[in-house]
C-alpha cells in the first residue's frame, strides 16, 4: 500500500512546487495553437474593478480584438505610436498623482510568438510611468503583476487589466464578481 501512494504523494509535491514557482498560477496552460509567426490573432481585454463604496466588484470582458505583429508593435515603441498601432480599444482611467485616461496597449516580442500588456499608469516629474505584464504565448498578461489572489475579487478601489489570448475569460459568482480563464 505504501508503494501505491508514493506516486500520488510525488505528484502532489510537484504540483505544490509548481504553484510556488509560477508567479501567475491562474494563467492558462499553453495549448498547441499559439501566437506563432502569423501577423494577426484574436484576443480579448478583461478589466476587473475591486469594490468601491456602495459598488461591488465587477469584471468587464471585451470583444475580440486582433493583435498586430511585431513589425507594428515592437518592444519600446514610442508612447504616441503605441497608442495608435497597439491600442486594444479599452480605455482605462488611473487616479495616481494625476488623472489619466489612456488605452490599454500591448507589445510583441521579436519572435512574434509572445505578447504582453502595457499601460500608462502615472506621470511623475513629467516622466511617463508605464507598467507591463508578463510575456504570454497563451493565457492572460495581467496588470498589476503584484496582485496574485486570482480566485478572489480585485482589492478595494483597484483596477486590474489584462489581455487574454487562446482562452475563454468568464465571470462567475452570485454577482459575476469572480474571474476565471478556461483554455
Amino acid at each position: 500500500m505504501k508503494l501505491q501512494s508514493t506516486p500520488i504523494l510525488f505528484t502532489l509535491i510537484l504540483i505544490a512546487i509548481q504553484a510556488v514557482v509560477d508567479p501567475h498560477p491562474f494563467i492558462c496552460e499553453k495549448r498547441q495553437s499559439s501566437l506563432s509567426t502569423s501577423s494577426s490573432k484574436y484576443a480579448q481585454t478583461v478589466v476587473g474593478r475591486g469594490p468601491r463604496g456602495p459598488l461591488s466588484a465587477s469584471w468587464d470582458i471585451g470583444v475580440q480584438i486582433t493583435l498586430n505583429n511585431v513589425s507594428q508593435c515592437p518592444v519600446d515603441l514610442p508612447l504616441n505610436e503605441s497608442k495608435v498601432k497597439c491600442n486594444t480599444g479599452k480605455i482605462l482611467t488611473s487616479w495616481n498623482t494625476v488623472i489619466l485616461t489612456e488605452p490599454l496597449r500591448y507589445e510583441r516580442d521579436s519572435t512574434n510568438r509572445f505578447f504582453r500588456t502595457k499601460r500608462l499608469r502615472d506621470i511623475i516629474n513629467d516622466e511617463n510611468l508605464e507598467t507591463i505584464g508578463p510575456w504570454i504565448e497563451a493565457g492572460c498578461s495581467l496588470l498589476p503583476t503584484r496582485w496574485t489572489n486570482y480566485s478572489s475579487t480585485p482589492p478595494a478601489y483597484t483596477i486590474v487589466a489584462m489581455i487574454c489570448y487562446d482562452c475563454t475569460p468568464t465571470r462567475h459568482g452570485d454577482y459575476q464578481e469572480l474571474f476565471a480563464c478556461e483554455c
